[in-house]
């Protein structure tokens, strides 16, 4: 029986048996686009221009369920999705930043910036598990401007205010 070697995303394995291959196909790990190759082909092949393997190809653009054997530890953790959930205070700080430039920055300000400064910790001590590290920086940002626009109208405004 002859050997084969598969190319799924890009990812080369191999060599496998034609009986792996069959089944692979069956499992829908390799559909009718990934490319195959065995000893006496000219070049890769896609698995539906391949006689003996095209019956019962999986349709393409369908991620594999499970990774194939024999995949190094480092790739099988690769294969395996994690699902990462948006850092506690990341949106809420952006949204607080947001409303204090607009107004009442004084207040406003140091909580997106305590609130974002709080998300930013979680996602370096989890950068696994959670998201948001954008919203985090754009709360912390805009609080640090509101702080500063609340200040400056304390300072300058206010008392031109009260002279009129």
């Amino acid at each position: 029986m002859s050997q084969w070697h598969c190319s799924i995303g890009g990812q080369k394995y191999g060599p496998i048996s034609e009986a792996d291959v069959k089944q692979w196909i069956a499992e829908g790990r390799l559909s009718s686009l990934d490319l195959v190759w065995t000893d006496g082909m000219a070049e890769w092949a896609s698995v539906s221009q391949v006689p003996s393997l095209s019956g019962g190809v999986a349709p393409a653009g369908f991620p594999p369920p499970v990774s194939p054997p024999g995949l190094p530890p480092v790739a099988q953790q690769a294969v395996k999705r994690v699902r990462q959930v948006e850092a506690p205070g990341a949106k809420a700080s952006m949204i607080c930043g947001i409303i204090g430039l607009l107004c009442f920055g004084i207040v406003l300000g140091p909580i997106a910036l305590i609130m974002g400064l709080g998300a930013k910790s979680k996602i370096k001590q989890s950068p696994e598990k959670y998201t948001g590290d954008g919203m985090a920086t754009a709360g912390i940002v805009l609080g640090i401007i509101g702080i500063a626009g609340g200040v400056i109208n304390i300072i300058f405004v206010i008392p031109m205010l009260s002279q009129l």
